[in-house]
């Protein structure tokens, strides 16, 4: 579908006005008071059940019965009593435009795996923002663009006025009001063996439905846990399956991080190709890079810039057009990735606040945080109370994360791809949460999936592995100039850390203009001798600071918590065989760049 001079693959607008004169290249559903205009790539079908309509944008099924057509489910969905219900059991990547009695509601897949923005004045949403900011010019709406590079950060786009559907709210379209279904049970902690039991049937089914598709299939897999239950539930049709791991050239990653992740995937990949024999390609996205011009063009369409070397591959290499490409993104609701501290979960606008993440740098220090957190509850419905047993950091997760960063993502390959992702409905989301957060966080569900389904899978490491010292040296070549030698002591950055060489002393503060409550900055102290005291001073001591920035040293596999105000004096730690973690976290979003240097420490040799 085309705009003025822009191409829109796979795009679709949802708007009750007529726009047959302004876009090139589309095909139209038209309903009373309301008309889909799409792509011709886009699958759109509409069944109908005495005067109530389902339009569907993208596919779908059920769980619980693979041998249900499209054309089943959407009537089954016309005729229940409890629309909601029966949708927790509807996976796939769709948006459902209901109009019953009259009455419009629209409903998106449980992570927006298929995307929608909206403008609520004009009552119109669309798949990119830019296409639909292009129809609002038509009609003289002229939006604002956010600060350049803003794009994804809670339920933003890059224009003003213009947000990202959540994926647990429905859109009553007449009033052009959102109503929250999701959560609406209180969930409670289950064994791992009862949720197993319940999902084995649904994820037999979900496996038996993809392996009918008749398209290419692919699945994406990294030295992590998620994609590793996503292969093992392909193992009946591994000959049909493509698996895929992309790595990116170490120039381009900017964090040791990146580049160990990046490495690891690589190792622990090739050791399961080479052992398992499976259709197994390892690629390099530096080699399918798009160009300067290219890049720009893209810009102008879509809203991230993830995967436009995937692109190219999915175009120009493998000459996909729509490709299952077997995800595996939601899985981390089952992971309990949340920090300690926030295990005991408070159902508060503040334990809320702390549970944010994903947010940049550059928002935290341009954006009041608070108001935009406070307006971004408002619209969303998020209210004190309403997560009935889950934690807000995985509803987060859902409804930002993977309902606005991820979902826009996607739109880069469409139509090379059509996701799919076994954990994208309601009901499985809800049980990969109900284990207990020690099961999440050592993988019990999962692991006992993948012993279900592939149990050769578990043999091999899930992100570890033996790191080779001469590949280890290289990697940290680039970044030596970060680390700082005194006294056969190591001091590296770990986090958002800047470490300085300052005469006999090393001094460490947060790196970062502001500081605030969701970053962590943090520095590892490491020695070459057997055993090493070291002594850690603050420098400030207004009593105000009291409470307001800790220090956690874990050292030795303990884990101890200091006010910065106890450091004054000085404390010594001894490093012993690990390197000791030295952590900063301050309790509040501070405006003033004087907390920066409030978090200072001295690290010095204690010879006692």
């Amino acid at each position: 579908m085309k705009v003025k001079e822009l191409e829109y693959n796979s795009s679709y607008i949802i708007t009750s006005w007529h726009l047959d004169n302004i876009l090139q290249n589309f095909k139209a559903y038209k309903l009373p008071q309301l008309n889909i205009y799409y792509d011709d790539t886009v699958d759109v079908i509409e069944e109908t059940n005495d005067n109530d309509t389902v339009v569907l944008i993208g596919y779908c099924f059920d769980i619980r019965n693979s041998s249900l057509t499209t054309s089943d489910v959407l009537n089954n969905l016309l005729k229940v009593e409890n629309l909601e219900e029966e949708l927790d059991y509807i996976n796939g990547r769709y948006n459902l435009i209901f109009n019953k009695a009259g009455n419009y509601r629209i409903y998106s897949d449980a992570s927006q795996l298929r995307p929608l923005v909206y403008h609520k004045d004009s009552k119109t949403l669309a798949s990119h923002d830019s296409l639909l900011n292009e129809v609002l010019n038509e009609y003289n709406i002229s939006l604002d663009r956010r600060t350049p590079g803003f794009h994804t950060e809670l339920d933003f786009t890059r224009f003003k006025d213009m947000y990202k559907f959540n994926p647990s709210l429905y859109l009553d379209y007449e009033n052009f009001e959102f109503v929250r279904f999701y959560p609406r049970n209180q969930l409670s902690d289950t064994s791992v063996q009862e949720v197993f039991n319940i999902l084995d049937p649904y994820f037999k089914n979900s496996s038996k439905y993809l392996e009918n598709l008749d398209s290419d299939k692919f699945v994406t897999v990294t030295a992590g846990i998620d994609s590793r239950v996503s292969a093992a539930l392909t193992r009946d049709f591994s000959n049909e399956i493509e698996y895929l791991t992309y790595t990116q050239s170490s120039k381009k990653l900017a964090t040791r991080m990146a580049k160990k992740i990046y490495k690891i995937d690589e190792k622990i990949t090739s050791s399961m190709k080479a052992y398992l024999g499976w259709n197994h390609n390892i690629i390099k996205l530096s080699n399918y890079t798009p160009s300067k011009e290219q890049i720009n063009e893209l810009n102008k369409i879509y809203n991230s810039k993830h995967a436009y070397a995937l692109a190219n591959y999915y175009r120009n290499e493998k000459k996909y057009n729509k490709a299952i490409h077997i995800k595996s993104t939601v899985f981390g609701m089952g992971k309990a990735d949340f920090s300690r501290e926030l295990d005991n979960h408070k159902d508060t606008f503040n334990f809320y606040k702390k549970c944010v993440h994903g947010l940049p740098k550059r928002f935290i220090e341009n954006e009041n945080v608070d108001k935009e957190l406070n307006e971004y509850f408002e619209r969303n419905l998020v209210t004190e109370g309403f997560t009935k047993g889950r934690h807000y950091f995985d509803i987060f997760h859902l409804e930002s994360r993977m309902g606005n960063w991820h979902s826009m993502l996607t739109l880069e390959t469409d139509p090379e791809t059509e996701e799919f992702i076994f954990t994208n409905c309601r009901k499985i989301i809800d049980l990969i949460q109900a284990p207990s957060i020690k099961e999440r966080r050592n993988y019990s569900l999962y692991k006992k999936i993948i012993e279900k389904y592939w149990p050769v899978l578990l043999r091999f490491g899930i992100n570890t592995v033996k790191e080779d010292k001469a590949e280890s040296e290289e990697d940290k070549s680039n970044e030596d100039d970060r680390v700082v030698t005194y006294n056969g002591l190591s001091i590296r950055p770990v986090n958002k850390a800047e470490i300085i060489d300052s005469k006999g002393f090393v001094h460490v503060k947060p790196e970062t203009d502001l500081v605030n409550i969701y970053d962590t900055y943090s520095f590892a102290i490491e020695k070459s001798e057997n055993k090493q005291l070291v002594t850690l001073t603050s420098f400030y001591r207004n009593k105000k600071a009291k409470n307001k920035i800790n220090v956690i040293i874990k050292n030795d596999d303990k884990i101890l918590v200091y006010d910065i105000l106890d450091l004054n004096r000085g404390i010594t730690i001894e490093i012993k065989d690990k390197p000791a973690i030295v952590s900063l976290e301050y309790n509040a979003n501070f405006t003033s760049s004087s907390w920066v240097d409030a978090g200072e420490i001295r690290v010095e040799e204690n010879k006692k």
